[in-house]
Formats: structure tokens, sequence, C-alpha cells
């Protein structure tokens, strides 16, 4: 019992001892023995088959914008040049044509009765200047007359009026006093006297109240009237010099006025007409047509896909409504075709013109298309996606195949009976200089850097044009005294 426990106690420290030499030990680097063998790069990619002749048809109306469909033919449908592709309803149209004629025909009456007015508004327009020009001259020749001569002598008739008065008075007030000394002094009767003294009496007062009356109207003349008939005459001729402006101006402004109007309406009537014309034409679209022999595709061809099939088929039924200038169908010559496939940026050294190319249908596997790359866009089509024709050569056995089916395509831009290549892991660039390329060569037990020329590479195998024979054997890391 006790031997058997010193046994496995000794056992045990062995064992202990492996593992602390074995955690000291550096793990052992993995090594690459190279062979000459067949080395081709491919590329696969996505394609589909592009018609070469396709004929959009789009609806490009002029004026008229409300398209309502009555029929359609099918997406799908084989169709001959000048066939019934849409119709559309016509009565709208019908109703807007017989409106515009309506309203072209009173707008050349108007036009017309506008060519008429015109001289006679020019001569009214002269005469209204010339009574004008009258009336404003009257009014100066009266405030003139009125200055110069009326007024003057009106306050010179009324200071004479007022004097004729005085007089009259004075006269008769005398005339009464020597009255009364005559009547004192002859043999009259007293009833005579009585009576002719009684009348001078009256005369006197007569004379008295016409001159009150004379002095009022001096005064009424000098403060009242002249003044006013001065500020009327003058209001008059202030009025007679805006009229006169007024004919003046309504002479050239009212007459450019209607002409510019009468210009305005030709325009008017100009554009009308041309919107009859553009609305005529539009008639004429109410039943689009094929402009070639072909199938037709529903919505416009992008990047050989067809993405507004459903939403076109939605608007193609009847009583849909579709919009102006939208591409509504294709017609597509189901021969020749190419197909069209999407370069990823990293890909692009690969696939260039020339490159061969095997094509396999979705719908039929097995009948290949054998084809070269015949050009690649120069700018991306996408983020890092370049787009890439393909011709595509088809036979009787191809007759299945229809624009918008897609296909994968085989390229071998490249291939090596027997090439020198190795793992990535194994090439290495100089720090100073990365264009430099070299591996780490194992011999027996020592290590070498080896320099190499680097010609073409996939993910898995980089091929070395110089630098390296069959049977040499290369480290798939870096060497120990580099570190990992």
């Amino acid at each position: 019992m006790r031997t058997a426990g010193i046994v496995s106690a000794l056992a045990w420290l062995c064992l202990a001892s492996s593992a602390a030499l074995a955690q000291d030990a550096k793990p052992e680097e993995k090594v690459h023995e190279v062979t000459a063998e067949p080395f081709k790069i491919t590329v696969e990619l996505d394609g589909v088959f592009v018609a070469e002749q396709m004929t959009e048809v789009a609806l490009r109306p002029e004026e008229w914008a409300e398209f309502t469909v009555v029929e359609a033919v099918p997406h799908g449908s084989d169709v001959k040049k000048d066939d019934v592709l849409i119709r559309f309803e016509t009565e709208g149209i019908d109703r807007a044509i017989v409106d515009k004629e309506t309203d072209l025909k009173l707008a050349e009456l108007s036009i017309t009765q506008a060519e008429k007015d015109l001289p006679q508004l020019e001569e009214t327009l002269t005469l209204d200047l010339v009574a004008a020009e009258r009336a404003h001259q009257q009014a100066e020749q009266d405030l003139e007359r009125f200055v110069a001569i009326t007024r003057p002598q009106r306050e010179k008739s009324a200071e004479f009026s007022l004097k004729s008065s005085q007089h009259s008075l004075q006269y008769a007030l005398e005339e009464l006093e020597q009255l009364q000394k005559m009547y004192d002094a002859d043999d009259l009767t007293e009833e005579t006297e009585e009576i002719i003294l009684t009348r001078q009496r009256h005369d006197v007062e007569r004379s008295r109240f016409s001159l009150e009356q004379s002095q009022i109207r001096r005064d009424e003349t000098l403060q009242i009237d002249l003044p006013r008939e001065d500020e009327t005459l003058g209001e008059q001729l202030k009025r007679t010099t805006l009229a006169l402006e007024k004919a003046r101006n309504a002479l050239d402004l009212t007459l450019n006025e209607k002409r510019i109007s009468l210009e305005k309406e030709k325009r008017e009537h100009d554009r009308a007409q041309q919107q009859l014309e553009k609305l005529q034409q539009d008639r004429q679209k109410m039943e689009l047509r094929a402009p070639a022999d072909g199938i037709v595709y529903y919505g416009r061809n992008v990047d050989g896909k067809w993405p507004g099939i459903s939403n076109m088929t939605n608007q193609l039924r009847p009583f849909g409504k579709v919009t102006g200038n939208d591409v509504l169908v294709t017609i597509v010559r189901q021969r020749p075709m190419h197909i069209r496939v999407t370069v990823p940026e990293k890909d692009l050294q690969h696939v260039q013109p020339g490159v061969r190319a095997s094509s396999a249908p979705t719908v039929r596997s097995d009948q290949k298309v054998d084809g070269v790359v015949m050009a690649i866009s120069n700018v991306p089509v996408a983020d890092g996606e370049y787009a890439g024709r393909i011709s595509a050569p088809l036979g009787d056995e191809h007759e299945a195949l229809m624009p918008g089916m897609t296909c994968k395509v085989r390229l071998v831009p490249y291939e090596k009976a027997e090439a020198i290549t190795v793992p990535p892991a194994a090439l290495r660039t100089e720090p100073a200089d990365d264009s430099k390329h070299f591996v780490t060569v194992v011999e027996d037990d020592e290590q070498r850097k080896q320099p190499v020329t680097v010609g073409k590479r996939t993910d898995s195998r980089v091929e070395i044009l110089s630098g390296l024979q069959a049977g040499d054997r290369v480290l798939l890391s870096a060497p120990k005294e580099e570190g990992p």
C-alpha cells in the first residue's frame, strides 16, 4: 500500500513538471510548403437579360392634365406598330375644346370692337383737350378782365353811386330849406305851401334812404361781392388748369392704356389660340399607339428590371388615372439581348472588356449562354458598384428567355496551368516601402527573408511570379524574432 502511494506521488510530480515546461515553451510556428498547381481567378455576378431595342411610350400632353383610362392592352401582349395601346376618356377634353373655341370667338369680337373704339376715343379726347384749352383760356381772360377792368370799375361805380346818393340828399335838403324860406316870404296860401313842403320832405326822406342803401350796396360790393367774385374766378382758373392738364394726360395716358389693353387682348387671344391647338393635339393622344412591333411591358426599364409594373398595372385599369410625362409602357423587341451585371468595386480589376463569361439563366440553368464583357461603366451606379454589359448570343434553344429574366454569370479573368502560390498570411511588406513584398523561407532549422514578386491574388491565394519555387517552405506567420 505504501509502495503504491509513493509511485502515485512520483507520477503526479512528473506530470506537473511536464505541464510547467509546456507553459514556458513557445507555440510551434506553422509552415506552408510551396507547390506548382493550377491557379485561376473566378468572379460570380448576378445578371439580368436586357433587350437591345426598347421604345418607351410616354404620355406627353401639351395642355390637358386629366387622363382617365378606358382600356389598355395587357402587360406582356404582342403588338404591331400603330396598334392602340391605351384609350383614354375624351368627354372632358372635348368639352374644354368647345369652351375654348367659344372664348376665342368672344375675344375676337372684343378685339374688333376695341380696334374700332380706339380712333373714336382718340378723336373724343382731342376734342376734350381743345375744350379744356378753350375753357382755361376763357378763365384766364375772365380773371384778367376782372382784375384789370371789372373790379376797378365796379369799385368806382359803387363809390360813385354812394356819392350820387349823398349829393341827392344834399340837393333835397337844400331845396327844402329854400322852399321854406321862399314860402315864408311869398303870398301863397298855407295849404299849397304845405303840399309842396310835404313833397319835398318826402324827397329828402327818399334821398336819405337811398343814401343808406347806396352805402350798404357799396360795402357789400367792396367787402363781399368783389372778393367772392375774385375768389371764384381764381378757383375757376385753377379748375380749368387742372382740367387742361388732365385732358393732356388723358390724350396720352388713356390712349396708351387702351393701346396696351388692346395688345394684351391680342396676346391673350394668341395664347388662347395656342392652348386650343395644344388641346386639339392632346385630343389626338387620347389613343396611344405602338411606335414599333414588340412586347408590351408596363412601366419603364431600370437597369434591366421593371420596378413599376405593379403600380402601372393599377393605373392602367379601366377608370384608372395616369399622369402626364410618365412612361406608361415600353415596347420591347425580344431579340437581341445582352446581360447587365452589377460589378463590386473590388472585382473591377478582374472584370474588364474582353473577358469571357458564362451565364446560367435562372429559368433554365442547364442552358448556358457564353459571351464576353463588352463594357464597364466609368463611374459607379451605386455606392461601390459599377454597371457591366455582357454579350448574350442566343440560339433557338434559348427561345424561352425573355427580357427581365435573371441569371448567374461566371467569369474566369485569369487562369494559369502551373503557378507558384502562397496563402496571404505568408506574404509581408517592407516597413519602409509597402510595394516590396517578401516571405520567410524555412530551411532546416534556419529562417531567411526572401523578396518575391507578386502577381494575381484571390482571397485565399497569392501568385508569386519570382522569388520562390516548388518545394520551398515558408512561414505563415511572422518569425519569432519579429513577434506576433
